[in-house]
C-alpha cells in the first residue's frame, strides 16, 4: 500500500507541478495581459488627448475659417462697391469724352462759319462804308427830330402863354363888355 500511496503522492505531486506550471504560465500570461491592458489604456488616453487636441485645433481652424469667410465677404462687398464706382467713373468719363468731342465738332463748325463770314466780309468791304453812311443818316435824322421836338415844345409853351393871356383878357374884358352893354341899353 505504501507503494500505491507513494504513487498517488507522486502523481499528485506531478499533477501539482503541472498545475503549478500552468498557474505560472497563466500568471505570466496574466502579467502580459495586464501590461498589454496598461499599454492599451495609456495608448487610449494618449489617443483621447490627441483627439481633444485635434478637436481643439479643428475648432480653432473652423473659427479662423469663419473669420476669413466673413473677411472675404466684406472684402468682396468692398470690391463690388469699388467696381460699381469705377464703372460709374468710366461712364462719366465716356459721357465727358462725348461732350468734349461734341464741343470740338461745334468749335470746328464755328471756325468754318467764322472763316466763311470773314471771307464774306473781306469780299463785301462796302458793308463798312454802308454802315458808316447809315449811321450818319441816323445821326442827322436824330438831330432833325431833336430840333423839331424843341420847336414843338417852344410852340406849345407859346400857345400856353397865349391861352393864359386870352383867359386874362377875357376875365378883364368881361366887366368892361358888361359895362358897355349896360351903357348902350
Amino acid at each position: 500500500m505504501n507503494c500505491p500511496a507513494h504513487i498517488s503522492l507522486g502523481e499528485s505531486h506531478t499533477i501539482a507541478k503541472g498545475i503549478s506550471s500552468s498557474v505560472a504560465v497563466l500568471h505570466a500570461q496574466h502579467a502580459d495581459a495586464q501590461k498589454k491592458h496598461a499599454k492599451e489604456a495609456r495608448s487610449h488616453d494618449q489617443t483621447k488627448e490627441r483627439i481633444k487636441a485635434i478637436e481643439t485645433e479643428h475648432a480653432r481652424a473652423r473659427e479662423i475659417m469663419e473669420f476669413e469667410i466673413r473677411e472675404h465677404n466684406v472684402t468682396a462687398e468692398k470690391l463690388d462697391r469699388a467696381e460699381r464706382e469705377h464703372q460709374k467713373t468710366r461712364d462719366i468719363l465716356a459721357a465727358q469724352r462725348q461732350d468734349v468731342s461734341s464741343m470740338l465738332l461745334q468749335m470746328e463748325a464755328l471756325k468754318v462759319e467764322m472763316e466763311a463770314q470773314r471771307k464774306a466780309f473781306v469780299v463785301n468791304v462796302n458793308w463798312a462804308a454802308r454802315c458808316t453812311e447809315l449811321k450818319v443818316k441816323f445821326d442827322s435824322s436824330r438831330a432833325d427830330t431833336d430840333k423839331l421836338y424843341d420847336q414843338h415844345m417852344q410852340t406849345k409853351a407859346a400857345l400856353e402863354v397865349a391861352s393864359k393871356a386870352r383867359d386874362e383878357f377875357k376875365s378883364k374884358s368881361a366887366p368892361l363888355v358888361e359895362a358897355l352893354a349896360e351903357a348902350q341899353a
